[in-house]
């Protein structure tokens, strides 16, 4: 008579529990978080198989309502644990990024703009010049009374844009991992950034270029009408500002 005790070779390692037959086993708690964290990382085609436009299977990671912690915010919702500590580590990546090059501008410059030979053409309306950057500049004023904020406006008008271009470019190419690149290789662009501390259209052209360039990322992903517009908006904002770049 066979006993019915389940022999220590068909146990789970992870669970201690006879296994069933024709099941591998299964990782649990921080195993499965870090497992879907990374592979959040890989392209959408080695993360997900057959059609790449499928949903993925449901994940028994969702949270529950006693313990969603921090993870209550609403763009989160129907996300496993995995995608959202993914998505979270790189929101805090990003942000961490931002203050620590808005850090080094305060404390070089203290916000103060760099004049050069056409800028006193732009703190005025002149018939020689576009009215895109006299607007930009008129507001900032108007909302702030200080001329001294034009510069972190620019520099975080730049920064959100280069975090827009990285976010299309990772919806597009489906790696999480291309969009940080994107991102880093930005930021890293010092010659870039320092026009955020001059009185001139640069930073707010290239800002502009970075925003099509994304609505354009966004449109290949999923065609729509918001996409659509923010392609025409920005191609009309950036003859206001500059037509030399069109």
């Amino acid at each position: 008579m066979k006993s019915s005790k389940a022999s220590p070779n068909n146990r789970s390692p992870l669970e201690g529990e006879p296994m069933k037959q024709g099941r591998s086993p299964q990782l649990n708690g921080w195993g499965v978080i870090v497992q879907a964290f990374l592979k959040e990382f890989l392209p959408r085609h080695s993360r997900e198989s057959g059609n790449p436009d499928k949903q993925p299977a449901a994940s028994p990671l969702r949270l529950t309502k006693g313990r969603r912690l921090f993870f209550w915010i609403p763009a989160f919702a129907g996300m496993t644990r995995g995608v959202k500590v993914t998505r979270i580590f790189l929101g805090a990546t990003a942000l961490a990024l931002f203050a620590y090059i808005n850090y080094i501008f305060w404390f070089h410059t203290r916000y103060e703009l760099w004049l050069l030979g056409d800028s006193a053409a732009y703190t005025a309306w002149h018939g020689l010049r576009t009215p895109g950057y006299p607007a930009f500049i008129a507001l900032a004023h108007f909302l702030t009374g200080d001329l001294r904020w034009i510069m972190p406006l620019q520099l975080n008008l730049l920064l959100l844009s280069f975090a827009a271009l990285a976010t299309g470019f990772s919806r597009l190419t489906g790696s999480r991992l291309a969009g940080l690149t994107v991102l880093l290789l930005l930021c890293a662009c010092m010659p870039i950034l320092k026009t955020a501390a001059m009185l001139l259209t640069e930073s707010v052209v290239v800002a502009l270029v970075c925003f099509h360039l994304a609505a354009l990322c966004f449109h290949l992903h999923r065609a729509g009408l918001l996409p659509a517009l923010c392609i025409g908006g920005t191609i009309a904002l950036i003859y206001m500002a500059r037509p030399s770049v069109l």
